[in-house]
């Protein structure tokens, strides 16, 4: 029964209110997938500070960055630059930005000292993509990061 209605009719004492259930909020699941192992980590690193052109290093990374939790540890250890970054974060869906947000937010309680400098570059850059974005986009990918859920394999 509305409680308006309720009012009206002098029979408030007969409505049942609900409490909202936070458990019920839709949550979206997300798996960052496996990450390759340490050595093989080391040589891809190796590779793209030795490379010299951005298109040759986003090759590489396409063709061997098969995990969220990877290309997260790239983006800190590969010392990109920012049009890099954005190239990179182009080719990620919305999910995938919402993630990196949730995992780098550039509105945080945590002190820019605490962060190492890479960690401060990719938070700058990732929310200068973001900001750039329409406004709608926006909003979905905030969205998206509000009820994500990591899940480990």
């Amino acid at each position: 029964m509305n409680i308006e209605i309720a009012l009206k009719l002098n029979t408030l004492n007969k409505v049942f209110i609900t409490p909202k259930n936070p458990d019920l909020e839709p949550k979206i699941q997300f798996k960052s997938g496996v990450k390759m192992d340490d050595e093989e980590y080391r040589k891809l690193i190796e590779e793209l500070l030795s490379c010299r052109y951005s298109s040759d290093k986003l090759e590489i990374i396409r063709e061997k960055v098969k995990s969220f939790d990877d290309l997260e540890d790239l983006l800190i250890d590969a010392q990109l630059d920012e049009e890099e970054f954005i190239s990179l974060f182009n080719n990620l869906g919305d999910v995938e930005i919402a993630a990196m947000i949730k995992r780098h937010p550039f509105e945080s309680d945590i002190q820019a000292v605490n962060l190492s400098e890479a960690e401060q570059v990719l938070r700058l850059y990732l929310e200068n993509y973001v900001k750039k974005l329409p406004s709608n986009r926006q909003e979905h990918i905030f969205q998206i990061a509000e009820y994500l859920l990591e899940v480990d394999i």
